[in-house]
């Protein structure tokens, strides 16, 4: 120890006189190993005088709670300081500390307040129990339905605000209900009984009450792994997988708005602002939806009917504007079909959709972990679940009378179709034309802003009257979509009310659909062009030969200008373009597409429904994303086979997790990848084997059986936009199929020329 102003210094840093403020890290693990001098001698000592004056500020920290998140000066740079940590002193030594590169660069940004935690959280909870499901089924078959219905007859608002009221009082009633603290750091296994051994001990029993604290931890944990594994024999499949992301730490909750009145696109986003920034006001109002009911015929809908819809709500969705649970429906299906019957037919008589119904509780959603401005958030929308449920039945009637007039390109909300048959359409067009020689593929993917928020009712409707869909349905849809009480909901604290007459809600059934609608009556496909959809992802490929990329830029142009006439705001800096071309002439580069007076950035790589596709069309990037993202799954599983989970449990979380992380659209790849791709793909498998302790499939055999797999889905799908080219390879003597011809290597180890030669393997056998 050495002398400092009459005081000496120990391990831990600090002066006398403030030693109930201050407190620093251990020196040890502050200093640097490139500076012996600073370092702990032979004999236990310093070999050089240390003393707060040569420790960087930021390693002071405020032990106190008024000085909470105060960092202290350093005494030979006073002007930077906040306060001084001690009374008097003199610097001995001179030594780089604040203004210092190499200090900077030393102490990492990781350093944090010690003393700063997150507030608990109170909230209260129902206790849903078998028993309480059963007085309230006694409670509802008790009730006298009719009296509701002759007191409000056809006023479609009161009497859902009737019932709704009836049905929260019941529950209300007969569920109790209990107060839970949570903290940010708690964990299920954490018993009253740890917490309690945690707090027991003296200083002088802090060995014996650590060995008992750790003896219970493992004790609980085991009776947490063993109540997942008895959840999984029961088949509560939600149970389990809700324990095994909480012992995992998988998609931990992200960063939340922060509330604040004088909101900044920077750092905070104010509930008030949120509305008004997602809404889209139109300068011309919104036209009123007729009251002619005598033009309207009711869309039945029998009790059965809605209590097969009703069995659709999941248990644990979080209650809409009217406090309705979705576990009161799914377990009183059979008591109340018969009234909810009634006022889904109401609603759909009168052409009206509840106020209560189409209230909306805004819950925004970050983007992306850090949100700076209130485009990074996504606004989705809470509804009630009655809504959703009568939602379900409109969209079984709807889906049928608009099947002719859907885009034949549009791959999302399809049956039988999804990401993996619009990668593989996109790269059989692209790989069949650069067969040719001299052609040259240009595939321009769109960007829009807010698109679901954007769309205007009245356009929609016209659409649907297009379409053919019914007047009544159409009035329905037109009133559910104008006039929409909405609120935003940060952290507890709530918005202004306020009227929303533009775009869908976020997170109901119909949204999706209905913009599919919105989007289906342009659609582009030639020889030489096409453009295919992915609900808001288009993608505009143009097959060019001989650099003759007029239609391709007339096509963009034409899309260009319907998006303007509808409403749809594109995004022309994140509108990025992929350029394809094999040929060995230095032929000089295609001009840029101009879109709004921007010119289009031609990038090497692009992330395209989650598979990075480059301009070479073979899969290094994506293996390289893959390979990124199982390792990180990887290090999840093991963290629950540390646990001690093993057996059906982690593989489990192995198929649903990592599997589903390495193999990603593997029925586009895994004819395709090189060698050298393949064995670092097969060493993530071979890695999470030795996890497992049991035999894993290698990417060629999952890739295999997902071909063969893809490729009998697309033959049995009629509508599938590959079934003109799967019939022409038919034959009319076997099952077998004709193989594509092929003159480039690239395009042989495709998907359909590959899925043709497992077929026709398979069959020969």
């Amino acid at each position: 120890m050495k002398e400092f102003g009459g005081a000496q210094t120990e391990d831990l840093f600090y002066h006398p006189v403030c030693r109930d403020q201050l407190f620093a890290l251990r020196s040890s693990a502050a200093l640097p190993k490139e500076r012996p001098e600073l370092r702990r001698s032979k004999r236990g000592c310093r070999a050089g005088v240390i003393f707060p004056a040569q420790i960087h500020p930021d390693l002071y920290i405020s032990r106190t709670r008024s000085c909470a998140g105060r960092i202290t000066a350093d005494p030979s740079h006073p002007g930077h300081g906040l306060f001084s940590p001690l009374p008097s002193g003199r610097r001995l030594r001179s030594i780089r500390t604040k203004t210092s590169r190499y200090m900077n660069s030393f102490f990492p940004s990781a350093i944090r307040l010690l003393n700063t935690k997150q507030p608990a959280v109170t909230c209260t909870v129902k206790k849903w129990s078998e028993e309480t499901e059963e007085a309230l089924k006694d409670c509802f078959n008790t009730t006298l339905w009719d009296v509701f219905r002759n007191a409000h007859r056809e006023d479609i608002d009161n009497l859902t605000n009737c019932i709704t009221d009836y049905i929260n009082f019941c529950v209300e009633n007969t569920v109790p209900t209990r107060t839970v603290r949570s903290f940010s750091n708690s964990k299920l296994w954490i018993t009253p009984d740890i917490k309690g051994a945690f707090v027991s001990g003296d200083k002088e029993e802090l060995k014996t009450v650590q060995r008992e604290l750790r003896r219970k931890i493992r004790q609980e944990k085991d009776n947490y792994r063993r109540k997942m594994e008895n959840q999984l024999q029961q088949n509560n499949i939600c149970g389990v997988w809700k324990g095994l992301k909480t012992i995992s730490g998988f998609k931990e909750q992200k960063s939340q708005p922060v509330v604040s009145s004088a909101a900044t696109p920077a750092t905070v986003c104010a509930p008030n602002r949120l509305p008004t920034h997602s809404r889209h006001f139109t300068l011309s109002p919104m036209p009123t939806p007729p009251n002619n009911t005598s033009l309207l015929q009711p869309v039945p809908h029998t009790p059965h009917q809605v209590r097969m819809a009703l069995k659709k709500n999941r248990a644990r969705k979080a209650t809409g504007p009217d406090g309705i649970h979705s576990r009161l429906l799914k377990s009183c299906t059979d008591q109340l079909c018969g009234i909810l019957s009634h006022m889904f037919n109401l609603s759909l008589k009168l052409g009206r959709v509840p106020k209560l119904w189409k209230k909306s509780c805004i819950v925004p959603v970050p983007k992306t972990p850090h949100p700076k401005e209130l485009n990074s958030y996504r606004p989705v929308a809470l509804t009630s679940h009655l809504m959703k449920t009568l939602e379900r039945l409109v969209l079984n009637h709807l889906r049928p009378l608009v099947s002719s007039f859907m885009d034949p390109l549009q791959f999302a909300y399809q049956p039988s179709i999804g990401v993996d048959d619009a990668i593989i359409y996109l790269l059989h067009s692209s790989l069949t034309h650069l067969e040719k020689a001299g052609s040259t593929v240009r595939i321009m993917f769109f960007d829009f802003s807010s698109t679901f928020n954007t769309i205007q009712p009245r356009l929609l409707g016209d659409k649907l009257q297009v379409a053919g869909v019914d007047h009544h349905l159409t009035t329905w849809i037109l009133d559910y979509l104008t006039q929409r009480p909405q609120f935003v909901r940060v952290k507890g604290s709530e918005s202004d009310r306020l009227l929303c007459s533009t775009g869908v809600p976020q997170g109901t059934v119909l949204a999706p659909f209905l913009f599919t609608l919105y989007t289906a009556d342009f659609s582009y496909s030639t020889s030489s062009c096409h453009l295919q959809k992915f609900s808001d992802d288009s993608a505009a490929v143009g097959l060019i030969t001989d650099g003759d990329d007029t239609e391709y830029r007339g096509l963009i142009q034409d899309f260009v200008d319907w998006s303007l006439r509808n409403n749809l705001q594109i995004n022309a800096g994140k509108t990025k373009e992929l350029v394809v071309v094999f040929c060995r002439c230095n032929n000089p580069p295609p001009a840029q597409v101009n879109i709004l007076g921007t010119d289009v950035d031609v990038v090497e790589s692009y992330r395209y429904l989650g598979v990075q596709l480059n301009n070479n069309l073979d899969w290094t990037h994506n293996t390289d994303a893959l390979v990124k993202r199982g390792n990180s799954r990887l290090f999840l599983l093991r963290r629950l086979r540390s646990f001690g989970v093993q057996g059906p449990l982690l593989r489990t979380f192995y198929d649903s997790v990592v599997g589903s992380a390495i193999f990603y659209g593997i029925v586009c790849w895994s004819s395709s990848i090189t060698d050298r791709d393949r064995k670092r793909m097969d060493r993530l498998v071979r890695r999470a084997n030795s996890v497992l302790g049991c035999p894993l499939d290698s990417v060629v055999v999952v890739g295999n059986g997902r071909m063969m797999a893809k490729l009998s889905s697309m033959l049995n799908n009629t509508s599938h936009p590959l079934q003109d080219t799967l019939t022409a390879l038919g034959s009319s003597f076997s099952e077998r199929l004709l193989h594509p011809r092929c003159v480039k290597e690239r395009y042989r180890r495709s998907f359909l020329p590959a899925a043709v030669r497992l077929h026709n393997k398979h069959n020969a056998r």
